[in-house]
């Protein structure tokens, strides 16, 4: 018996709509012939063993979604399942005046989405008070709900928390004992204890479900959440390290390096400390098919001195009765101090088969664990230049764009804290907000 559990039919289409069309198919090659040599059922096996693996082969799709939950004395994410039955005493309450299509996050490939992301940040009332805990908490019932339902099981899918702050917890545990969230106790040791149960949620809140809805350890996928603090005049007599133990338990990741507390008194400095901190330590860019036999450039920063170059080669290869284009990129120099994996192994670069296209002028490359020294390193997409050897000189691709191959593939959600502490801040501190969500899609 062969058993394909589908989620989507729309990804895999294989079912039992096909179970007619199957059945005919196999009836061609059976015969008396074969039979009565008891050999019968192997044209129908192999016959329908092919039909099965090629029509539930999986089509990579780009995936890019984004959701924003506020809070201040109240829990306002942008939208609420529709089982929660909200009374008046409730503390989560979706953002007054805003609503996702159909219940669902913001799909942030497509721009009227996207915008509308942007006008549910505006529209996050203020309010007293820091409920920073109880928002985290409510903020990773929504990253289990995406991984389980929204990714396509995908192994390579990234989920990012962007948790902006500028105050310290003063309601959470008030708020989890009376929602019978948790039975902490009250006060510091309260917010401890509820910090360390958050902590220890984050480093395995990735999962890999089976069809029985049963989840296992996840090794592949990878979360991590940011913390930005804006030091207003609230914070002012609280030094840097104090507030980096304060805030710490907001910070954490799974398959990730766990990134440090970003804060500063500046929005527009805050923001690029988030972009010089926030690191994809992969790289996904396009290279024209008629470069082939041909040496190309990625140029990875302004200033020119991070380079790598390779030979773009071209071959056919059979799969079954089928030709199949097969890209590489081989004899690999890289600058100094640069590398990545593929390098370090001294392997080529494949063409990254999910996404390739035959009828595209293009062919896509993904390398990963790019490092600068020993460090990590992520590429600014908007400073990648790429350059082809022609007769003896380096040109540059003026129509390379800088996008990546068709490798979006990430879940970001942003936990806004507007409490009335922001003040004359709180514009400055949306339009932060929005621009940070905009780098991470953008980087993709």
């Amino acid at each position: 018996m062969v058993f394909c559990y589908l989620r989507q039919v729309t990804n895999n289409e294989c079912g039992r709509t096909h179970k007619g069309v199957y059945m005919k198919k196999l009836s061609v090659f059976t015969g008396k012939s074969l039979k009565s040599k008891g050999f019968g059922w192997i044209f129908p096996f192999f016959c329908f063993l092919g039909v099965f693996l090629t029509s539930c082969a999986t089509q990579y799709s780009e995936k890019m979604y984004a959701d924003v939950i506020g809070f201040n004395d109240t829990i306002m994410p942008s939208y609420l399942q529709p089982s929660n039955n909200q009374k008046d005493t409730d503390v989560v309450k979706p953002i007054p005046g805003v609503s996702t299509p159909e219940g669902r996050p913001y799909n942030l490939l497509n721009q009227i989405e996207a915008n509308a992301m942007k006008n549910a940040i505006e529209r996050i009332p203020s309010g007293q008070n820091t409920a920073a805990l109880y928002a985290l908490d409510i903020g990773l019932d929504r990253i289990t709900e995406i991984n389980r339902n929204y990714m396509e099981r995908d192994p390579n899918s990234r989920y990012y928390i962007v948790f902006f702050t500028d105050g310290i917890d003063n309601a959470s545990v008030d708020m989890a004992i009376r929602s019978r969230r948790g039975n902490y106790p009250r006060g510091s040791a309260g917010r401890e204890a509820y910090g360390i149960a958050m902590q220890n949620r984050m480093r395995q809140i990735l999962k890999r479900y089976n069809f029985l809805g049963i989840g296992k350890p996840n090794t592949t996928n990878s979360f991590q959440s940011y913390v930005l603090l804006f030091r207003g005049d609230d914070l002012a007599s609280y030094n840097e390290d104090t507030l980096a133990t304060i805030l710490s338990p907001f910070t954490a990741s799974q398959n990730a390096p766990t990134p440090d507390v970003i804060m500063d008194r500046n929005m527009n400095t805050l923001l690029e400390k988030f972009k010089n901190e926030f690191v994809i330590p992969t790289f996904s860019f396009s290279v024209p098919k008629d470069y082939v036999g041909r040496r190309v450039r990625m140029q990875l920063n302004t200033r020119e001195d991070m380079f790598f170059e390779a030979d773009l080669r071209h071959q056919v290869k059979r799969k079954w009765f089928k030709k199949i284009d097969y890209y590489t990129l081989e004899d690999i120099t890289v600058s100094n101090e640069f590398t990545f994996k593929e390098f370090n192994r001294g392997i080529v670069i494949e063409m990254d088969k999910d996404v390739y296209d035959v009828h595209s002028n293009t062919v896509s490359f993904t390398i990963n664990e790019l490092k600068l020294g020993d460090k990590s390193f992520s590429v600014r997409r908007n400073e990648v230049s790429q350059w082809h050897h022609d007769y003896g000189n380096w040109v540059k691709n003026t129509e390379y764009t800088g996008t990546g191959g068709g490798k979006k593939n990430a879940y970001i959600l942003l936990i806004m804290d507007t409490s009335l502490s922001l003040g004359a801040n709180s514009t400055a501190a949306r339009r932060t907000a929005g621009e940070i969500i905009s780098f991470i899609s953008e980087q993709m």
